[in-house]
């Protein structure tokens, strides 16, 4: 991390050592080379999200997350794409 030019962070399935990072991320000021991802039915509002399913955690649902579907892989590797560039 500390040498990490782009820092790609999935948040699906809520993984308790990805919060650890990008809390580390953050700390070592690396939070703008930081790009959080997350599976489109873990955020309130996007279709296939439910109240008791997995989601992303309070301190971080509100910054911009790339979402993804395993519907449209291509689409979120050309999004992805765009953002590192």
């Amino acid at each position: 991390i500390n040498d990490a030019e782009i820092i790609v962070a999935d948040l699906t399935n809520e993984r308790p050592n990805v919060y650890l990072e990008i809390g580390y991320a953050t700390g070592v000021d690396k939070f703008r080379n930081l790009i959080l991802t997350c599976r489109r039915d873990h955020l309130p509002g996007q279709a296939g999200w439910t109240q008791d399913g997995p989601k992303v955690h309070f301190d971080l649902a509100g910054y911009d997350i790339l979402l993804w579907d395993p519907e449209a892989v291509d689409v979120f590797r050309n999004e992805l794409v765009q953002r590192i560039q």
